[in-house]
């Protein structure tokens, strides 16, 4: 019940009327605190809405329902806020009574909250506590960003979108000489990604923000300058690389130093000076390459090096030279995954202090232009790079030329398909060999003729032959080096064979080694004829291509 002046005056209705003074009174204390929630020192609300705006210089960003800007907080843990007392006044944490809704281009899943000291719930985002910035305004304002260094604007990912991020050097207990971002968490590469292009997207980029900036990244303390890049994304962000690889987080990571990430799905790695991963238990395995046969690479199919200049278990290649071939690294003794001789694994400690792979005693390398697995750009640069068998010997010569369809059997010939798919050649019976790869029985050439391979397409037949400078068949042995020439007749009128054949190599063995010419397979098959010098004497064989 009340009494006296504590009673409130009802009029018709029930209605609730007040006195004059109390009226003014409440109308003071409703807009101070209209006044109090625009400056942004609280945010709370029933079920707060997190959605994604676009912002014209930061692309894609948090805000809330009303559009005003999320900000996160570097020094900040995951699930776990640190920014209490004046931060807070600064800062206003985005705040919600129930749980939090995602609006557009938000993922619900990753939306969450953690309980405030006080009682209140504090949204999250990706395991991110999201923040205002006392001094925005009005919705699309971003004065927070970059503030202290340690204050960004969340991009849908839920990480951090840099004005210029800046990467630089971290040590690890085990895994040595790490990249970081300037606050320390760990970045990694993803081993599905292809040199300047990446290939995570959708949950996969929930799970590993991309390292994000709008202008030109920077770096410190170790790292090459001209090895820092940045590649466009599918959705139109900036992500920045190392040494053509892009960088991502892990959403798991808690703070600065974590590596969480290390070997997830056995494709995310933390990453090197050299720019390349950090196995924690080095994979060697073997891969089929149709040009150089079985050769060995890691366990996504990334081929591997040697270096002629090391010394035995020892590796010489090291500052620009590492560089451009990142060493196959490992905190761990490698282990076989493919068939590989374990007797020949082994390990050398790096003069930078890093554990490398060595096979047979050659240290181990990847190649920074090879795009992706497979590739093997780095063959023969140089003329000290090479790729090695599986007994650990490098192979200074493709095994034998393109192999064919797997439909063409030895001794039954059958038809090969170009790299492009338009033309079908026939290959006689005799003419491949028990791998499938195409190629000519060896031939002899006398020292005293040049050897011509003469070639006629006509309705997509190909018909091959060793032939001496008057049109017969030759026989004999090179003595010396001589100039073999490669000539093409009678393509079909229309052209539909150009480019579509061309003679891959010739081979010319001398003792047990072997040594080949490779000629220019994108002649023009209408008419024309390439020319190479040899340069070893022996037997002479022909390889067809189909590239």
């Amino acid at each position: 019940m009340f009494s006296g002046s504590d009673a409130p005056l009802r009029g018709h209705g029930g209605r609730l009327r007040l006195p004059g003074a109390a009226l003014a009174l409440l109308l003071v204390v409703s807009m101070a605190a209209v006044a109090l929630l625009s400056q942004g020192e609280t945010a709370r609300a029933v079920g707060t809405e997190v959605k994604v705006t676009t912002h014209s210089q930061f692309g894609d960003i948090l805000t809330d329902a009303a559009g005003r800007t999320l900000y996160l907080f570097k020094n900040d843990r995951r699930m776990e806020s640190n920014c209490s007392g004046g931060c807070l006044t600064a800062w206003p944490p985005l705040l919600t009574d129930e749980p939090p809704v995602a609006g557009d281009g938000v993922n619900q899943g990753r939306l969450g909250t953690i309980e405030r000291d006080d009682g209140s719930l504090h949204v999250v985002y990706n395991g991110f506590p999201l923040y205002y910035w006392q001094n925005d305004a009005a919705a699309g304002d971003t004065l927070g960003q970059d503030r202290g260094g340690v204050w960004f604007v969340v991009n849908p990912y839920g990480s951090s979108v840099h004005t210029s991020a800046k990467i630089q050097l971290g040590s690890d207990a085990t895994f040595g000489d790490i990249i970081t971002d300037e606050s320390g968490r760990v970045l990694y590469l993803w081993k599905r990604d292809e040199k300047d292009k990446s290939n995570c997207n959708g949950g996969c980029a929930l799970a590993w923000p991309p390292l994000l900036t709008t202008d030109a990244p920077s770096l410190s303390g170790g790292l090459a300058d001209d090895r820092l890049g940045t590649i466009t994304r599918d959705d139109g962000s900036t992500q920045v690389t190392y040494n053509g690889l892009p960088l991502y987080y892990f959403f798991r990571d808690t703070g600065p130093g974590d590596t969480a990430g290390q070997e997830v799905g056995r494709t995310w790695y933390v990453v090197s000076t050299h720019g390349a991963a950090i196995h924690t238990v080095a994979p060697l395995n073997l891969a089929e390459s149709s040009e150089f046969g079985t050769i060995l690479a890691d366990r996504s199919g990334r081929i591997l090096y040697l270096f002629d200049p090391d010394d035995p278990g020892v590796s010489n290649c090291n500052g620009g030279c590492a560089l451009n071939w990142p060493p196959f690294l490992t905190s761990r003794s490698p282990i076989d995954i493919g068939g590989v001789d374990t007797g020949l694994l082994g390990t050398t400690v790096r003069a930078d202090g890093h554990t490398q792979v060595t096979y047979n005693g050659f240290p181990l390398y990847y190649f920074f232009n090879d795009v992706g697995p497979g590739d093997t750009n780095g063959q023969t640069v140089g003329g000290v790079w090479w790729v090695l068998d599986a007994n650990g010997n490098k192979i200074d010569a493709p095994t034998s030329s393109t192999t064919a369809e797997r439909a063409v059997t030895a001794g039954s010939g059958g038809a090969v398909r170009s790299h492009d798919g338009r033309v079908a050649v026939t290959v006689p019976g005799g003419a491949v060999s028990e791998d499938g790869s195409v190629r000519l029985a060896p031939v002899n050439t006398p020292s005293s003729d040049i050897g011509l391979n003469s070639v006629r397409v006509a309705s997509g037949v190909v018909e091959m032959a060793v032939l001496d400078g008057s049109g017969g068949v030759v026989s004999g042995r090179l003595g010396s080096p001589a100039q073999v020439c490669v000539t093409y007749s009678g393509a079909d009128a229309d052209g539909s064979t150009r480019g579509a054949l061309g003679l891959r190599v010739l081979q010319f063995n001398s003792g047990g080694g072997g040594y080949w010419v490779t000629l220019n397979t994108q002649v023009d098959l209408l008419r024309g004829q390439v020319c190479a010098q040899t340069a070893a004497q022996g037997a002479l064989a022909l390889g067809q291509s189909t590239r």
